[in-house]
């Protein structure tokens, strides 16, 4: 069972599917710019944090590739014991937007969770997190 606190989402169908793969250390780079380019600098994860992400078997990070550029990324972390499943942070590329490239990656991260075991998921959401892109995924 899913439950999203805050709103609900709608998921929507695209017409291309977009690669999403698991991200490795190789993908730090390429995560941090696209981090800079999505989020202000208060807000962005800093390189520290992405490292233990990547690293650690609680959190899920998947990245979506479009000619071998990182056009966005989804994070998901769970406690071991718990059995909640949160979707900490989702990004996409400005040049990649309005191709559904987050609805790709937040059904990917369900499905594969969803795989692993039967978790509850809730979405952690800022209040002040009023950004355009996050207006977008309340719709």
């Amino acid at each position: 069972m899913f439950i999203f606190s805050a709103f609900s989402v709608r998921l929507k169908c695209y017409t291309f599917p977009m690669p999403i793969r698991p991200a490795t250390l190789r993908d730090l780079a390429p995560i941090l710019q696209l981090e800079a380019q999505c989020f202000p600098p208060g807000d962005a994860f800093p390189r520290r944090t992405w490292r233990y992400l990547l690293t650690r078997p609680t959190a899920r990070v998947l990245v979506a590739t479009r000619r071998r550029e990182c056009a966005g990324v989804i994070v998901g972390l769970h406690r071991k014991g718990s059995r909640v499943f949160r979707i900490y942070s989702v990004a996409v590329s400005p040049r990649h937007r309005g191709h559904g490239i987050a609805t790709q990656l937040l059904r990917t991260l369900i499905r594969r969770r969803e795989k692993d075991t039967e978790h509850d998921t809730k979405q952690a959401e800022r209040i002040e997190n009023t950004r355009p892109e996050v207006k977008a995924f309340r719709e």
